[in-house]
């Protein structure tokens, strides 16, 4: 009987041992799921209040980023940061200014992804007011000015409400496409 016993305490335990180790290692990695699994990946330069500043061909800046927390993975080249916020400049399609909980960047810059409470407000050149976009994650290539997500998306602006799912911008062109599922009402002022 006490051995019986002791073969079970000793199989809760590691029972519980085992099960602690698996949801350590699930609840470990501060890397929100962008589709990019860093958690096995080295930390070689962390740096907070992050800003950049990059510039187009001509000198004028294209685009501005600032984030609480920037960490850059080695192995991947990927960069994580906290609490994004990203203006982009362009003549043509106006000031945009995006905000998340969460962003990785993709080596050189190529792309950027954003995720958590994605908010997107501008005001094109041409327009009289100011457009807000909301989405649960957003990818940026900044260097083309293409905005684009698969998820549920709501724009407002002046009176106009619109609700999608999936949505590809092309700040160079001006031109925003709703991809599926779009429902809108307009009040006018």
């Amino acid at each position: 009987m006490k051995r019986f016993r002791i073969i079970l305490i000793l199989l809760a335990i590691s029972l519980i041992v085992t099960i602690s180790f698996k949801l350590t290692d699930i609840l470990s990695t501060d890397v929100p799921a962008l589709s990019v699994n860093l958690k096995h990946d080295t930390i070689d330069y962390s740096v907070d209040a992050f800003t950049l500043t990059t510039m187009d061909k001509t000198g004028n800046p294209q685009y501005h980023l600032t984030a609480e927390k920037m960490h850059h993975y080695q192995n991947s080249d990927i960069t994580h940061v906290t609490t994004p916020s990203i203006e982009i400049y362009n003549a043509a399609s106006g000031h945009w200014h995006i905000q998340a909980t969460l962003g990785n960047i993709t080596p050189r810059g190529k792309q950027v992804t954003l995720s958590g409470d994605v908010r997107i407000t501008g005001k094109r050149p041409s327009s009289a007011g100011p457009i807000t976009i909301k989405t649960a994650s957003l990818t940026i290539e900044p260097e083309r000015k293409i905005i684009s997500t698969k998820d549920k998306i709501s724009i407002s602006s002046q009176g106009m409400n619109m609700q999608s799912k999936g949505m590809h911008a092309d700040l160079n062109a001006t031109t925003i496409e709703l991809l599926s599922n779009v429902r809108g009402s307009y009040v006018p002022h």
